[in-house]
């Protein structure tokens, strides 16, 4: 198998999780119409926790700055 073809098999085999993602977040972020991000939300809270619970779960390291900002690394080994 070639590297796009590896590659392109590799994202279809994800998309369960990415979807689920892109619900999760889109729960947090409905609004009528269309879709909101109020700073320092409710909702905005709810979506650090949304994206947190997905970097931990792939193993990445996840922090918040003092602006309540979150970062997600990778973790060097």
């Amino acid at each position: 198998m070639d590297t796009v073809s590896a590659i392109g098999a590799a994202a279809r085999a994800q998309s369960g999780r990415v979807e689920a993602l892109f619900d999760d977040l889109a729960r947090c972020s409905r609004t009528d119409p269309g879709f909101a991000r109020a700073s320092y939300s409710a909702k905005d809270i709810e979506r650090h926790a949304v994206m947190t619970r997905c970097a931990a779960n792939l193993g990445l390291a996840v922090g918040r700055d003092a602006a309540a900002k979150t970062a997600m690394t990778r973790n060097a080994h």
